[in-house]
């Protein structure tokens, strides 16, 4: 399963586009939809799982960007 939500974000890429932000926006949807499906099937608040799932991923991103930032990797190539 991690590797289906992995390449979620990758789809656009592998269409044929090469916009970050689609990208961006295509994982902030899969991330969304995540954290719906997950609050339904536990019986919480669809939208405050949708959103946190969603401030997860965003923290992650944000950690990972600045790790590579820190050791010297350009972003976007």
């Amino acid at each position: 399963m991690f590797a289906i939500g992995g390449i979620v974000p990758l789809i656009p890429y592998l269409l044929g586009f090469s916009s970050l932000i689609l990208g961006l926006s295509v994982g902030a949807v899969g991330l969304l939809i995540a954290g719906g499906v997950a609050a339904y099937v536990t019986r919480h608040p669809i939208v405050r799982g949708a959103l946190r799932q969603l401030c997860f991923g965003v923290v992650a991103a944000g950690a990972t960007y600045l790790v590579g930032l820190a050791i010297g990797v350009p972003a976007g190539g």
